[in-house]
């Protein structure tokens, strides 16, 4: 069964996992000059992002979800962090 479906699975999961990282990219957009000091983090993040491709192209998706999950509540937390009213994070 794997065989005969892992382009189907593969396909559709890179496909969802590039309309993410689109929207993501899109809502950051803006905030570009904000988020400079601190480009280290978000390129540190990339690159998991990269392993989260590198590991879904060889077939071991379970492995990328977990990274890929990680790395996008890490990048949601750092976004909102950065950009939230001081208040807001009372």
């Amino acid at each position: 069964m794997w065989e005969e479906d892992s382009n189907t699975i593969l396909n559709e999961y890179t496909s969802l996992l590039n309309e993410s990282n689109i929207f993501l990219f899109d809502k950051i957009k803006d905030y570009l000059e904000q988020i400079r000091p601190i480009f280290p983090i978000i390129s540190f993040v990339l690159e998991r992002i990269e392993t989260v491709m590198e590991l879904t192209t060889n077939y071991k998706i379970w492995d990328a979800e977990i990274i890929l999950r990680t790395v996008m509540e890490t990048f949601t937390k750092l976004v909102y962090t950065t950009l939230a009213p001081t208040d807001m994070l009372s």
